[in-house]
């Protein structure tokens, strides 16, 4: 399989404790080597396009809403979606309120995502599921609900979970809604061998933080 492995890959600098000098590393770490993007949390949006138009880079910027818990308002939502779009984001990966997933509040969570759709316009929008936390038929309804939502992909994880991303959770997610969104893998990706492990599950994008030096290294 010959695969351009860092097209594949979102780096990011989005913890609780990610510094400037972190999201400069991380967009540093996208041009150098040609990935597919740079993901932050929104104060260091301004910062990443500055060193991307410094670095002459081709990596796509990224931004998050209700991120990292998705239990604010759709409201609150919302109005990140318009900041991030007054910064320029390219890419937007919001959390679902696994809150109102997990209260059978369906109908709910699919507004709350068609509601930040309907601000992002065109822009691709991933929605975090945080499979971790959810059991198998929790899984598959998420995964149902983001393709009601009208999103353009299903992402696993925020990363923020004490455990990550597994075959089985792809598996389930594959099973249910089969291509009909692109999957997103992030949380758990430590290494370029579990990469390769997930692509035969119709990986299109890693979402890589901490291990994204380690991995590129080893390409």
């Amino acid at each position: 399989m010959d695969v351009n492995i860092p097209q594949l890959m979102d780096l990011s600098a989005v913890q609780v404790t990610s510094t400037r000098e972190d999201v400069i590393c991380v967009a540093n770490l996208a041009a150098k080597y040609d990935c597919k993007a740079a993901f932050c949390l929104s104060c260091f949006i301004p910062a990443v396009h500055e060193e991307r138009a410094k670095l002459h880079g081709h990596f796509l910027i990224g931004g998050t809403v209700g991120y990292p818990s998705g239990q604010i308002t759709t409201a609150m939502k919302v109005a990140e979606a318009r900041e991030l779009m007054k910064l320029n984001v390219d890419e937007v990966d919001m959390t679902m309120n696994v809150g109102f997933l997990l209260s059978g509040m369906y109908r709910e969570v699919v507004d709350d995502i068609q509601a930040v759709k309907q601000v992002v316009g065109d822009l691709p929008l991933k929605v975090i599921v945080e499979a971790p936390v959810l059991n198998p038929n929790q899984l598959r309804r998420a995964a149902e609900l983001v393709v009601q939502g009208n999103a353009q992909w299903i992402k696993t994880g925020t990363g923020w979970t004490k455990t990550g991303t597994t075959l089985d959770h792809l598996k389930i997610i594959k099973e249910t809604i089969g291509d009909a969104v692109h999957l997103k893998v992030a949380g758990g990706v430590s290494s370029l061998a579990v990469m390769k492990s997930m692509l035969p599950y119709g990986v299109e994008r890693f979402g890589i933080g901490r291990s994204a030096t380690g991995i590129l290294a080893e390409l």
